[in-house]
């Protein structure tokens, strides 16, 4: 009888553990339980903390299959809330574009895949400028999206005041714009020719961007391609080029052409670049465009000083040669340039003393190129955001023994068959698309022992435009952020 006492006190001493166990058990799942529903009101380090010790207590499956599923959710908010924050940024972003011009917006709707280059449409101001003129017509693009891209036209008609001589093989057409009245050639193209050309948006001779077109403005407007001027010698500069600006170029600044033949359509030559291009880099919270790469070094004080009266000399010619065209052109508007002009007035770009250099900005030229016997093997087109001016300065020409000397001309491909040639001599401007005219520029017997041709160039190109919208847009984040 005492036995099986024994036997029953051991049964319920067993059973109580046993229920004492589960009660533990319980007590643990509704702590876990509260843990969880109250973990998203603690901090991070609160977070951390309850982790470890579950880790510690080695809790079982459902609780760590429960906590599994809580952090799951937490990130999957962290990132729903990041998303929502981008989202309201740009919608904020976009409503302070609305307000800005209509262009503008066009332009930032398109941004990833940008390939416009501004063109303007002549009407009213034809009839001065006809007898100046070299009339195209039948626009015909080969290799749209490559870079071998090229267009084609043939020559409708030639004014009486255009000056053209064949050459002996007669595929040249040589523009002597000395003897031509006024000393000025304009290239137009009917607008319907190239009106639905991918790529190109147009404004009016009021500066306005043209939207929708009727039939009867079609059929009277062209579309401005080129003007080509020499200026006379009672408009002269007054800015020569020496041999000792040839050698500071060296000292200072890099050579942009590489020696491998890929840059720019097989350009050879030296071109050094001053002013502003796209970066890749970004040095501060806002912009991806900077100044191009000078040589460093320890250079004198009177170095130094050569070396800004030189850049002055540039932006000076530069300057002269963008007023002169302007002045002789009224309707040409008062930029090379709308979509850089408008974007650059968003950064301060330079030191409002240095004033030649900060009339360009205004105008939209952000770059000044300096080219020594710099000559292009391919005939191409550009994907640029703005006109091209190139202006040849005074400078020494030296002749070899054997009659060599480094003259430059400029070629204007119209087909495989017909180009039209501008000697590139002294004070000659030369303002084009870079986008409707196939292109490229050659040095005739060519010395390298000899004083280099000197041309100055400034283009703004789509990379260009780009990185500049890429930093407007950065800015606008970066001041409603602060806000």
């Amino acid at each position: 009888m005492s036995g099986e006492k024994k036997i029953l006190k051991c049964e319920r001493q067993e059973g109580k553990l046993k229920k004492e166990d589960e009660d533990e058990e319980s007590v643990s799942s509704a702590e876990l339980s509260k843990i969880i529903s109250t973990i998203g009101k603690t901090d991070s380090n609160n977070i951390i903390k309850k982790e470890e010790d579950f880790l510690v207590k080695k809790p079982s499956v459902t609780q760590i299959s429960s906590l599994a599923i809580y952090e799951k959710r937490e990130r999957t908010h962290r990132y729903d809330k990041r998303r929502s924050v981008r989202k309201k940024a740009k919608l904020v972003y976009d409503n302070l574009c609305v307000e800005y011009q209509n262009f503008m917006l066009s332009n930032l709707q398109k941004q990833p895949k940008h390939r416009e280059s501004p063109h303007i449409v002549i009407n009213r101001s034809l009839r001065n400028i006809k007898l100046n003129s070299i009339f195209l017509k039948s626009a015909e693009v080969e290799n749209e999206s490559s870079l071998n891209r090229k267009i084609s036209y043939q020559v409708r008609e030639i004014g009486k005041r255009v000056r053209i001589y064949p050459a002996k093989e007669g595929r040249y057409m040589n523009i002597r714009l000395d003897e031509c009245i006024n000393n000025r050639v304009f290239i137009l193209v009917p607008l319907k020719s190239v009106y639905d050309l991918p790529g190109t948006i147009f404004f009016n001779e009021d500066g306005k961007l043209m939207t929708k077109i009727s039939e009867k403005n079609m059929q009277k407007a062209y579309v401005l391609l080129a003007i080509m001027e020499k200026v006379q010698k009672k408009d002269n500069f007054g800015i020569k080029f020496e041999k000792e600006d040839v050698n500071l170029c060296d000292k200072f600044w890099v050579n942009q052409i590489k020696t491998d033949g890929t840059f720019h359509f097989g350009t050879t030559g030296k071109i050094f670049s001053l002013g502003y291009g796209p970066k890749y880099r970004i040095f501060d919270s806002t912009l991806s465009i900077g100044e191009f790469a000078q040589k460093t070094g320890k250079f004198a004080t009177t170095q130094v000083q050569l070396k800004n009266e030189l850049k002055d000399k540039v932006y000076d010619f530069l300057s002269c040669s963008v007023n002169h065209v302007f002045s002789k052109f009224d309707n040409l508007q008062d930029t090379l340039s709308p979509n850089i002009a408008i974007l650059q007035t968003h950064f301060d770009l330079n030191d409002k003393s240095r004033e030649k250099e900060h009339q360009l900005q205004e105008k939209g030229i952000l770059n000044a190129h300096i080219c020594h016997n710099a000559q292009t093997l391919k005939k191409h087109t550009e994907c640029d955001s703005s006109y091209t001016i190139i202006c040849v300065p005074e400078q020494p020409v030296q002749i070899s023994k054997k009659g060599k000397f480094n003259i430059a001309q400029f070629e204007f491909n119209m087909t495989d068959d017909k180009c039209l040639c501008v000697p590139l001599d002294p004070n000659t401007i030369i303002v084009y698309s870079g986008f409707l005219l196939t292109h490229r520029q050659q040095i005739q017997k060519l010395n390298s022992d000899l004083h280099p041709f000197i041309n100055l160039v400034s283009y703004n190109s789509e990379k260009l435009f780009k990185h500049l919208m890429e930093s407007f847009r950065r800015q606008i984040n970066e001041s409603n952020r602060r806000k």
